[in-house]
This record gives C-alpha cells, structure tokens and sequence, in this order.
C-alpha cells in the first residue's frame, strides 16, 4: 500500500514539474514573440531588453522544474531497480529455501533408510509358523514274489514338528533406483528370509520300515535293530538339516515372498514420496543402489545451492 501511494505521488510531482516546464517554455516563447512582433516596431533596444529580462526571470522556474523534473524520474528509475533487485534476491532466496527443504527430506529419506537397517538388511514382517514336515526316503525297492506282495520297499520315516518364529526383510543393497523425467524407476526388491528369535524342532518319529505293497492293500513292518534305530536317528538328523538349510535359503517360506515385498514397496513409497516424483516398481534391474542415489542426490542439491550463494 505504501509503495502504491508513492508511486502515485512521484507521478503526480513528475506529471507537475513537466506541465510547468511546457508551461514556461509556452510563456518564453509568448515573450519573444510579442517583444518581436510588437516593441521592434517601436524599438529595437527596447524588444531586446525587455524579451531578456522576462526570458530571464522565467529561467528560474524553469531550470527548477526541469531539475525536479530530472530528479523524480531519477528516483522512479531507483525505485524501479530496487524493486527489481528485491524482486529477483526474493526469487532467489525462494530457490534457496527450495533446495534446502529438498535436501532435508534426502537426508531424511537416506537416515530412515539406514537406521532401518544397521547391516542393509531391513526387516518388515515377522511372523510365528508351526508346521509339520514329513520326510520319507526310499533305501531299497524290489519285487514281490507275487504271492505275498507286489512290490517291497524298504524306507526311512521322519516326521518332524517346527514352530518358528521367522522374520523376514529385503536386502537394501539390492535395491535400485533410476531416475526419468521426474519418475523414479524401482527394481530390485526380493524378500530374504532374515532368521528368527525362535526356530524349535519337535521330533514325533523317525524309523526305517518295511512296506509291501499287494494291490490296494499296504503292510507295514518296523525294524528295531540297534543298527536300524542309528541309521533312523541319522536321517532324523539330515532331515532337520535339510529343513534347516532350506530355511536359510527361504525356500521353506516362499508363500510369504509376495507380503514382504509389498511392505517393502510400501515403505520406500513413504520414505520417498516427500520429493514429489512418479514412483515406479518394476522388475527390470537397472540403476544405483538405493543409497548411492540418496547420497548422489544430495551432493548435487549442495552443488547448486552453493552456485546461488
């Protein structure tokens, strides 16, 4: 408002100053011309006197109108640069402030990234799993004689119990990220069995047995020699560590595989969507390490924020 009524005053004392010098030049030439026209008849010295007095005293004004005339549009054409000045360090400050608030939010999004995984490995979903595995191996398999079985096999039987409290995450390292006209393209997320807090195993049988086979009808014949029961009690051992290892490998557990990577793609979402770009997930595996690109992100914002100080 302030601005607005100087600007009015200023032009209105410009505006002034210039009808006046019109004003005076109008009444100077008036003078010449009457002194000219008029008194040269009756005088010559008399025109050139008087026409050099009146023009004289109508110097005054108007070399005082002419220099408040000049000064006024000096200080308009102050004000204008000042105002364009003010004008530009604003848009400037605004660009600062911009990448400022740009880079808090990568730093934010690569801190949350870090403390959520300490060994780049980030944990989403932990869940208890009670199964029932059964293991049977055939040893040896051979024909009947036709009149008592068909066919004889001789087996060994583990069944194993496991309840499990697993937690399960994806690998930071392996996630990806590129960037394409204000989209960022996200691959590289695969759910990784990370272990668990509780893993027992309950043994409910291992034997090794006989089974013939006549028909539709089964017998069944259990050993219990003392070199039947090592060899049972061996396999119950390979049977935990086989389920053991396919544990480890997530093998065991890939119905969960599609959960986790959901929370996965959420999480990144969240962490992400402060910088106001298209997020993408897809499966074709190109671009930086998640980090990396935080980290790249963020050297290139202080770059230009360092160009405008």
């Amino acid at each position: 408002m302030f601005n607005l009524w100087h600007k009015i005053i200023s032009y209105i004392s410009g505006l002034s100053a210039g009808l006046f010098i019109a004003l005076c030049f109008s009444l100077m030439i008036c003078v010449i011309l009457f002194c000219t026209l008029k008194l040269r008849k009756l005088s010559v010295t008399a025109s050139i006197v008087v026409s050099s007095i009146l023009c004289s005293f109508l110097t005054v004004p108007l070399i005082t109108s002419i220099n408040a005339f000049v000064a006024s549009r000096i200080e308009a054409n102050a004000r204008i640069s000042t105002s364009s000045l003010a004008a530009e360090q604003k848009k400037k400050d605004a660009e600062i402030k911009a990448l400022q608030e740009e880079i808090e939010i990568l730093k934010s999004a690569e801190l949350s990234m870090q403390s959520m995984s300490r060994i780049c490995e980030m944990a989403l979903l932990e869940t208890s799993l009670k199964q029932i595995d059964v293991q049977k191996e055939p040893l040896t398999t051979k024909k009947g004689a036709g009149i008592l079985a068909d066919t004889i096999v001789e087996e060994s039987l583990v069944i194993q119990a496991h309840d499990i409290n697993a937690k399960f995450g994806v690998d930071l390292r392996e996630v990806k990220v590129r960037e394409e006209e204000n989209t960022l393209y996200i691959s590289g997320i695969k759910s990784k069995y990370i272990g668990s807090d509780k893993n027992i195993t309950n043994h409910i049988l291992s034997e090794i047995r006989k089974v013939e086979l006549k028909g539709s009808s089964t017998t069944t014949t259990i050993f219990n020699s003392s070199a039947d029961k090592e060899l049972a009690r061996q396999k119950e051992i390979d049977a935990e560590n086989n389920f053991q290892q396919r544990l480890a490998k997530g093998l065991e557990l890939k119905f969960m595989d599609d959960a986790v990577v959901k929370l996965a793609e959420n999480f990144i979402t969240a962490i992400l969507s402060p910088l106001k770009k298209n997020i993408v997930f897809t499966k074709k595996d190109t671009g930086k390490p998640i980090l990396e690109f935080l980290n790249n992100e963020i050297n290139e914002k202080n770059i230009m924020l360092e160009a405008l100080d």
